[in-house]
């Protein structure tokens, strides 16, 4: 590849984590990424905040200068309590997306009710919250009235739905109505199928529906569907409805689109992929350190000139990678000072690897976050092998005499004058002794 590749790969990785941020901030739902803090046994004892959407600044009243970095527990001491740290890490051992509804909650200056739902992304948690306070105290407030019932659930921004036992439609709101094409009076006594619903989309319905009806549990799914504004994702929320003796007579649907979040996970995926592409097809070797000196990831040519797997190389040091001392301190102090500084640093290095005793010109570049601090840096390490043997081959030249191989005048110039500025250093006088060789122009001549 030439000379650019690596600058390339840079703006794309620039590109991808801009266009994340602006698709997550357009998000009206609170996002939020979480790594897991572990104790010397691995086990999750806390939920380090990485990325808050604009939304979650506006639901905590904070900025994100002001959350990242801290800790869930830290931040609001009652997720244990109302089982919210306990949903949060659970998929890290069901390896499943686990979700529920905190009805009440009032920490640290965030008052509501929300829907959380909680997905494992590597070693992190990926969680979205719904401000549902509004449906909460809706309700709360059907004993008042089922007139009351209607006129709040007909102006909220969720699409609701009321299944019978026969999965027939009970009622639809508003939302739905509109969001379907279909008038509110045509939904009511028929099935999803009766209402022109595609059969797989009706199945798949009506399992998580008969599952509610069958275990009084609570279900979380996502559909696709096309509507009149068009294709969308959409995620739905089955709640049990249940009579004084305990029974499920009806399933209360709480339908809400998500297309806006899917596509921006899509555009991540296509961002990630393009960037994979980039640096894989590099010649050059590109590592990512975490502020912990620990690789996030390394490309193909990595790979290639150590021999490492590159799943040996995510998450540990170059110590833990048994790296020699000397080398371990000359990266850390490099990579470091970037972090520190936010400055980029050029460095030339040279190792023996798979290809022989090689020279390496590194780039250092700093990767910054959205509060300005240095997230990550970025090493892209290039052959100079075959320039740098030029070079010393070019001194040779100068210096020694092509057919013999002796040192040349220049050479002996050199030595004198520094032999000379060594005498005046330390007070010593310099001698010079030549020696006349006789008829070496003969010998010289006949090679």
């Amino acid at each position: 590849p030439a000379s650019g590749v690596a600058g390339d790969a840079g703006e794309v990785t620039r590109i991808a984590a801009g266009g994340l941020r602006a698709a997550l901030d357009a998000l009206q739902e609170s996002f939020f990424i979480f790594e897991a803090i572990r104790d010397d046994v691995g086990a999750v004892i806390d939920l380090r905040y990485c990325h808050l959407n604009a939304a979650a600044e506006r639901l905590y009243g904070k900025t994100a200068a002001e959350v990242l970095g801290r800790g869930l527990r830290e931040l609001f001491p009652s997720v244990d309590e109302l089982g919210i740290f306990a949903c949060f890490v659970e998929p890290f051992r069901t390896g499943l997306p686990s979700a529920m509804r905190i009805p009440s909650f009032d920490d640290n200056g965030v008052v509501g009710a929300f829907d959380i739902e909680a997905s494992q992304y590597g070693d992190g948690i990926v969680v979205t919250a719904h401000d549902v306070t509004d449906e909460v105290q809706a309700q709360q407030g059907l004993t008042d009235s089922e007139a009351v019932l209607r006129v709040v659930l007909d102006n909220t921004s969720d699409s609701i739905m009321k299944l019978g036992p026969d999965l027939r439609v009970k009622y639809v709101n508003k939302r739905l109505a509109d969001a379907s094409g279909i008038a509110m009076e045509d939904w009511t006594g028929k099935t999803l199928e009766e209402n022109g619903y595609p059969a797989n989309l009706t199945a798949e319905w009506n399992e998580y529906s008969r599952r509610v009806f069958a275990t009084g549990e609570t279900v979380l799914h996502e559909f696709e569907a096309d509507l009149p504004k068009g294709h969308r994702w959409i995620e739905t929320r089955m709640d049990p409805v249940f009579d004084a003796l305990g029974t499920v007579t009806d399933i209360l649907t709480t339908s809400r689109s998500v297309t806006e979040r899917r596509r921006a996970e899509i555009d991540l995926r296509d961002s990630e992929a393009l960037l994979s592409v980039v640096l894989d097809g590099s010649r050059d070797g590109t590592t990512i350190y975490d502020p912990d000196m620990r690789m996030e990831y390394v490309n193909r040519r990595v790979v290639e000139l150590s021999g490492i797997p590159a799943e040996a190389w995510i998450g540990r040091t170059m110590d833990e990678l048994d790296f020699p001392p000397d080398a371990v301190a000359f990266w850390t102090a490099h990579v470091r000072s970037v972090f520190d500084t936010g400055e980029p640093e050029m460095m030339q290095y040279e190792l023996d690897n798979v290809e022989g005793h090689r020279w390496y010109e590194a780039s250092l570049s700093p990767q910054l976050a959205t509060d300005g601090s240095v997230a990550h840096v970025i090493s892209t390490n290039r052959d100079i092998t075959e320039r740098v043997l030029a070079e010393q081959a070019l001194r040779e030249l100068a210096t020694h005499d092509t057919l013999t191989g002796l040192a040349n005048r220049a050479a002996l110039l050199d030595d004198i004058a520094r032999a000379l500025s060594a005498g005046r250093r330390g007070a010593r006088s310099t001698a010079v002794l030549m020696v006349d060789l006789d008829r070496f122009k003969n010998v010289n001549d006949s090679l």
